[in-house]
């Protein structure tokens, strides 16, 4: 389980709201639809290279593209068009967050493991990598669990007491996170 944050491009010209939802809404198996388009491919990239200097400790995983492609049924390279986003990750021992950027979006993802100052602390991080994506990928972001487009300048406090008051419930229900396990992302 994880806490999510879902980025839209601003200038698609809807309603960024009734788009999150959509995408959010949306059980689209296509990870990557279509064929890759060279100007998307570049501005992950460079979008990837700016959240690494942002944070020199974050890492792009490495998709098996071979295990891919057996598990798919498919070739290789369809397995490198179909698995083309960008997934980068703070190291096994780190905080566990995750940003996946693909060709028209953009997600990032808090494990529930944080309480208190740390809750703060990653909320802070994150905070520093919407501000790289809106800047330079011009994103909008979307909080699902507060059913609302962010305001990067007044919403983090809300963010981060959403986050410990969900991570409390989860608590209670499943008991803690073990942080120490294998990374939820790390499943190839």
């Amino acid at each position: 389980m994880s806490y999510d944050l879902h980025l839209i491009v601003r200038s698609s010209g809807t309603d960024l709201l009734q788009k999150s939802r959509a995408d959010m809404e949306s059980e689209n198996d296509e990870l990557n639809p279509g064929p890759p388009v060279p100007e998307k491919e570049e501005r992950k990239r460079n979008l990837a290279d700016r959240l690494m200097r942002a944070n020199p400790d974050l890492e792009q995983f490495a998709f098996g593209f071979a295990k891919i492609a057996k598990a798919y049924g498919c070739t290789e390279s369809e397995a490198q068009e179909k698995f083309r986003h960008i997934e980068l990750n703070g190291p096994d021992a780190d905080n566990g967050v995750q940003i996946t950027l693909y060709d028209d979006s953009a997600d990032i993802t808090v494990p529930y493991w944080h309480h208190g100052d740390a809750a703060r602390r990653v909320f802070e991080e994150v905070w520093q990598y919407l501000a790289v994506l809106a800047e330079h990928g011009d994103f909008a972001v979307y909080d699902p669990q507060l059913d609302k487009m962010l305001d990067f300048s007044n919403d983090r406090g809300e963010v981060t007491m959403t986050y410990s008051r969900v991570l409390d419930q989860v608590g209670k229900t499943l008991g803690t996170p073990d942080a120490a396990k294998k990374p939820w992302w790390k499943f190839w």
